[in-house]
């Protein structure tokens, strides 16, 4: 009921020669199908146009549900090929793994990319260690920036006195830092 009666209230400003919805958080192809006829309902014919998302037997396109994520795949790789890098054994940061990314990880992992992935939902997560053997990490390790802090200091350290002062110089140096 909320679906229908949010689309009555949108009606005005939607339709397939004003602006298409699509399925977002939280929505799938049956709320789309609410859409689309309560919309129809309210202009007395069927309109398949207004909404993306919608089931196949309705009007649906074929893909509809991967389209969003095999979309990002195409940028990463045009992005990685501009760079002259290669993706095949990459590793890829993936922030947030809903239904996009899970369709990203699928695409990705055929071209045996490594994932690095974090989400606030700790069950997707889990989803993205067990189906893609993805390296996960949670928020709060991420935005700990005393951590974050440490680390680059030391990193920096490290592979900035390596080559001139050799093994005890990136030593003394990463202690000088871990301070911070």
């Amino acid at each position: 009921r909320l679906t229908r009666r949010f689309t009555s209230e949108i009606a005005v400003i939607i339709g397939p020669e004003k602006d298409i919805p699509a399925p977002d958080v939280y929505t799938n192809s049956q709320t789309m199908a609410w859409i689309m006829d309560t919309y129809s309902m309210g202009v007395g014919y069927s309109v398949p146009g207004v909404v993306t998302g919608k089931p196949l037997e309705i009007g649906g396109s074929l893909g509809r549900n991967e389209a969003t994520g095999r979309g990002v795949v195409f940028v990463v790789e045009e992005a990685y090929k501009e760079m002259g890098w290669n993706l095949k054994g990459a590793r890829v940061a993936i922030q947030g793994f809903g239904k996009v990314a899970h369709h990203l990880a699928q695409q990705l992992t055929k071209d045996r990319v490594r994932l690095i992935v974090t989400d606030v939902n700790k069950e997707r997560l889990e989803q993205a260690k067990d189906e893609f053997k993805a390296t996960v990490v949670l928020p709060e390790e991420i935005f700990d920036a005393e951590s974050i802090c440490r680390n680059r200091y030391s990193q920096l350290s490290v592979e900035s006195n390596a080559n001139s002062t050799g093994h005890r110089g990136a030593q003394h140096r990463q202690r000088e830092h871990s301070g911070l």
